[in-house]
C-alpha cells in the first residue's frame, strides 16, 4: 500500500480501499491494483497501467459488488457513486473520509448494469449522489442511473475545469467539491412537473 501520488490519493485512503501499487524499475508507479469482492471475498483485481491508462482484469469480476461496496454497511444516510475507482477514493477523501463512496466497475456505458446488479445495496441509502464525469457519456449515464431511484437520487454537475472528483483533489479544491456535492440536483424525470 502506498499513496497514489500520480492521482493525489493518500496512502491512508488507498489502504482503506485495499488498493496497491506496483513500481517500475525506476521507482515510478507503473500499476494500480483495485480489488473487487463478492460479499467480503476477494474474487478479482482490476489493474490500471498508469503509462497508457489501459486496464486488465484478473479473476472473476462478474457478480462482484461496486468498487468499495464491501467497506460501507447498507442503510447509511449518503452514498456517492462515481465513474471510476480513483474518483471514488478522491470523493471519499474530499468528503472528509466519512461518507460511503463507491464506483461502478465497467465504465459509464455499463453504469446501469453495474448498479442494477447491486440494486438492493444502493437503494438501502437515504440519499444517492451520482458523481459521474462531466462529459456527454457521463451526464447521460448519470441520468439513466438516477432513473432507477427517483427522488432519492441527485446528480452532481461539475463547474468548468473540473471533469471528475479526481480533478478537485489534484487541484486541492476540497471546499469547492463539498459545496458542489451539497448542491447536487435532485433528479426529476422528463415529463414530471414540479409545482
Amino acid at each position: 500500500f502506498a499513496s497514489l501520488k500520480d492521482r493525489a490519493i493518500s496512502a491512508e485512503t488507498a489502504k482503506k480501499y485495499g488498493v496497491k501499487v506496483v513500481y517500475d524499475s525506476q521507482g515510478a508507479i507503473a500499476q494500480h491494483v483495485y480489488p473487487y469482492f463478492i460479499k467480503h471475498e476477494l474474487t478479482a483485481n482490476k489493474i490500471r497501467y498508469t503509462r497508457d491508462k489501459k486496464f486488465l482484469c484478473q479473476g472473476q469480476i462478474q457478480g462482484t459488488g461496486l468498487f468499495g461496496q464491501h467497506l460501507f454497511k447498507e442503510g447509511g444516510k449518503f452514498l456517492t457513486i462515481t465513474e471510476g475507482e480513483v474518483d471514488a477514493m478522491s470523493a471519499y477523501e474530499l468528503m472528509g473520509s466519512k461518507w460511503a463512496c463507491v464506483s461502478i466497475k465497467r465504465g459509464a456505458s455499463s453504469a446501469v448494469k453495474d448498479v442494477k446488479e447491486n440494486l438492493e445495496y444502493v437503494e438501502s441509502f437515504d440519499n444517492i449522489v451520482i458523481c459521474f464525469d462531466e462529459d456527454d457519456v457521463g451526464r447521460k449515464s448519470a441520468e439513466q442511473v438516477a432513473e432507477l431511484f427517483g427522488g432519492k437520487a441527485k446528480i452532481m454537475r461539475h463547474p468548468k475545469d473540473y471533469k471528475d472528483a479526481c480533478d478537485y483533489l489534484k487541484a486541492n479544491q476540497q471546499a469547492l467539491f463539498v459545496s458542489t456535492w451539497w448542491k447536487a440536483e435532485k433528479y426529476i424525470p422528463d415529463g414530471i412537473v414540479v409545482s
